[in-house]
């Protein structure tokens, strides 16, 4: 299987890149986090393989937060309100109704907003070693970090 055309979707002056793979009955929504790429996740043996067989059961739609990877640049993060209307505008356009929703690491934050918001929208979420608090804070503790954890993450 070859990854999928990356589609943009215009959102205040900036265009967010997902894709969508598969057909099935299921929808499966992934918000991608920074490290992770539309285009590159596709070179990884493991991805592709996950990829794939996600496709065989559901439809499942790709994408990345505005400024990061494929998405266009921006000149500020976007609030986490934004991002959780970026994934309902995003399952609007691929007419998607409800789906479960795969969040990792910062992008926990919007699908957990989005599910608090509009329960509807959301089958089930599935939340990977979610994080919803800034990591580049210095002046409080952050809750469940070392400092040496949060060093070498934030390195890395």
């Amino acid at each position: 299987m070859d990854p999928p055309v990356t589609r943009y979707l215009p959102r205040d002056g900036h265009n967010p890149a997902y894709g969508v793979v598969g057909t099935g009955p299921a929808d499966v929504v992934w918000f991608f986090d920074i490290q992770m790429h539309l285009d590159l996740l596709w070179t990884d043996p493991h991805m592709h393989s996950l990829f794939e067989r996600l496709a065989t059961y559901s439809r499942a739609v790709y994408f990345q937060r505005r400024g990061f990877g494929l998405s266009d640049p921006v000149d500020h993060v976007p609030t986490v309100e934004q991002q959780a209307e970026d994934v309902l505008a995003v399952m609007d356009a691929e007419q998607v109704r409800h789906a479960s929703f795969v969040g990792i690491h910062s992008t926990c934050g919007p699908q957990v907003l989005v599910a608090a918001t509009a329960p509807e929208r959301v089958n089930a979420s599935m939340l990977v070693a979610p994080f919803c608090e800034p990591l580049l804070d210095t002046g409080r503790t952050l809750h469940g970090w070392t400092e040496t954890e949060v060093t070498a993450f934030v390195d890395g």
